[in-house]
């Protein structure tokens, strides 16, 4: 939104209560609602380049904040899962927390593969795309 308090030719404070109503979970019309809007101007407004813009920036710190958060608790929660599956005294809890553990490392081995294999792919296509461009060049270089 810009710094001039206008977005567009609409006031920049109802589209910031609406953006911040769908970023916090509320339906659209509860959203539209609060920003004093009707649902179908809602539906609207997020279709404004600049409005979307705000939304999925808004909605990627959320993101962000919530992965910080859930990354500073890693560790203790690692911790009482480890000190878990060490107490043999719960054998019902230790084989919950073995469970867990070896679920969860799976699943982070197999985020972290398709990760890697999304770069991989990417850069597959970085290589193709300049390859093609050098084709079209060297052809386009011929013909005149």
């Amino acid at each position: 939104m810009s710094g001039s308090g206008r977005v567009g030719r609409h006031r920049c404070g109802s589209a910031e209560v609406l953006v911040a109503g769908v970023v916090r979970g509320l339906t659209l019309r509860d959203a539209a609602a609060q920003a004093g809007m009707s649902e179908r101007t809602a539906r609207r407004r997020l279709r404004e380049p600049e409005v979307a813009t705000e939304l999925r920036t808004l909605e990627a710190r959320v993101v962000s904040e919530i992965t910080a958060g859930l990354t500073a608790l890693s560790e203790q929660a690692l911790n009482a899962l480890r000190s878990l599956v060490a107490d043999a005294s719960r054998p019902d809890l230790q084989l919950r927390a073995a469970t867990t553990v070896l679920t969860l490392g799976l699943r982070y081995r197999d985020g972290e593969d398709a990760q890697r294999r999304l770069a991989e792919l990417e850069q597959a296509r970085v290589e193709l795309a300049a390859t093609l461009a050098e084709l079209r060049a060297s052809q386009s270089g011929r013909r005149s």
